[in-house]
């Protein structure tokens, strides 16, 4: 029932799958800007422009916990987009690392 904190740990989750990717890839990663510029160009390596789209999605929800303007109902429309793009990230990971899927 907390559009802001459920946002926020949804947004989190995809940070936290860049950031594992970025360590995976030893690109350094320190600001919020950096982890949306390695997004970008991740999806630009890739020829998936749907991890761009995705992470903007997943970045509004970060910022909803600031300024609540989303519902509950709103926040569980991106869940599966979320989803989706967590678990595309963090396929990007040979098994042997990634060992808690």
């Amino acid at each position: 029932g907390e559009a802001g904190k459920a946002g926020e740990l949804l947004g989190g989750s995809v940070a936290q799958a860049l950031y594992a990717v970025a360590a995976y890839t030893n690109t350094p990663v320190k600001t919020h800007r950096a982890l949306k510029n390695f997004a970008i160009q991740l999806a630009r390596d890739l020829g998936d422009q749907t991890i761009e789209i995705d992470f903007v999605v997943a970045e509004s929800l970060h910022h909803n916990f600031y300024d609540v303007q989303q519902e509950p109902q709103d926040i569980e429309i991106v869940i599966p987009v979320v989803q989706e793009l967590v678990s595309k990230l963090l396929n990007l990971i040979p098994g042997e690392l990634a060992t808690s899927r």
